[in-house]
């Protein structure tokens, strides 16, 4: 699953909260464990107890076996009734785990800037409806579960008292041992162990199946980029990097961040892109490592338009540098760099590309 999250595009995670993922990656992946590991042995050791019992009653009195089974299609048809309001109750819990994952995600990493402006009773206050939301969804959970094992558990009782009747009846009349009645209602009472167990498998059946269906969002989500290019990039030669009226705008955004642009960067040169933020320099750096694919236009490389060269090889032939200021003051050894510089370097360019002063390439943008 990790290799998946791994070939997904940045537009997947702008468009689910780190939190919503992990809950994913945590809590329905570890109740999948769980069902596969306890309830599976559970369900299997309950149909052979079960088995075994109803067999021994069916030998000692089969009118009192019939009587018994009656029980099981009122009980199907409740438990049916009662599934879709249990995976429901499942499915809003996970739902608000995952939105107090994702709040304490999103701020502890900004505690000091929450501080700066004052806002921790703010942010409490926030934390404390994500609280009251989840425990509300919770409780109501932990009732409807309630619900549906405890009316099965009562039928279950009262048909007991109804074996004891109907069987003291033939007792009465001579039809049945004593003995006979006795030794029914002891695996009769066995037989409610199993029965428990395979209702505790099927609660943990509904929330198994809210956990897949969660997992399976991750499982099948797709990637913003076709990789089917086949061309192997240049090894280690110097080759040209053309972009040739390119055009791109965000998935879901109709406003372009970059339009009609045009440039040709030289093989070997060092290269310096600089310009105001939002003028498109993170972008472009994003559309050359494949991120994204253009909306209008291409990017070629030695001639060869990006999207048909092998996109694993191309990215190990990029090599790039996140625009930090102590990231390129220590290890670059340059002056403090600002927002307004992303520096990038293309080791298929040229083997040996470091970063130089900015000296940015002419570009047409409408």
């Amino acid at each position: 699953m990790f290799a998946t999250l791994q070939r997904l595009s940045p537009a997947f995670y702008a468009r689910n909260r780190g939190g919503y993922i992990l809950s994913r990656l945590d809590g329905d992946v570890a109740e999948i464990q769980r069902f596969s590991i306890d309830s599976l042995f559970a369900g299997i050791s309950g149909v052979f107890g079960l088995l075994g019992t109803v067999a021994f009653m069916l030998y000692l009195s089969p009118q009192l076996s019939l009587l018994v089974l009656t029980l099981v299609p009122i009980q199907w048809l409740y438990l049916r009734f009662m599934r879709e309001r249990v995976r429901d109750g499942v499915r809003r819990v996970r739902e608000r785990s995952a939105d107090l994952s994702a709040f304490l995600m999103e701020t502890l990493p900004a505690i000091k800037y929450i501080q700066g402006v004052a806002a921790t009773e703010r942010e409490q206050q926030r934390l404390g409806q994500f609280n009251r939301a989840y425990l509300k969804d919770l409780l109501a959970l932990q009732l409807t579960e309630f619900a549906t094992s405890a009316v099965p558990s009562n039928l279950t009782s009262a048909l007991r008292a109804t074996v004891f009747i109907a069987g003291g009846y033939q007792v009465i009349q001579g039809s049945m041992a004593l003995g006979s009645l006795i030794a029914f209602s002891t695996y009769l009472g066995m037989a409610m162990g199993p029965v428990q167990s395979l209702l505790g498998v099927y609660m943990a059946l509904n929330r198994v199946r809210v956990s897949a269906e969660r997992v399976r969002f991750l499982t099948t989500a797709r990637p913003d980029v076709d990789a089917t290019g086949t061309i192997a990039p240049h090894d280690g030669a110097a080759v040209e990097i053309r972009l040739e009226d390119l055009g791109f705008r965000y998935p879901g955004s109709g406003e372009f961040v970059l339009r009609h642009a045009s440039v040709c960067l030289p093989p070997g040169k060092k290269i310096g892109l600089c310009g105001p933020s939002g003028s498109g320099k993170t972008t472009l750096l994003d559309l050359l490592l494949r991120h994204y694919d253009p909306v209008e236009g291409c990017i070629r490389i030695g001639g060869v338009d990006l999207r048909e060269l092998e996109l694993a090889g191309w990215r190990r032939r990029v090599a790039r540098s996140a625009a930090s200021r102590g990231n390129h003051s220590d290890r670059m050894r340059r002056p403090a760099i600002t927002d307004s510089f992303v520096p990038f370097m293309f080791l298929s360019c040229h083997p040996a590309a470091t970063l130089s002063s900015p000296a940015p390439p002419k570009m047409t943008s409408a």
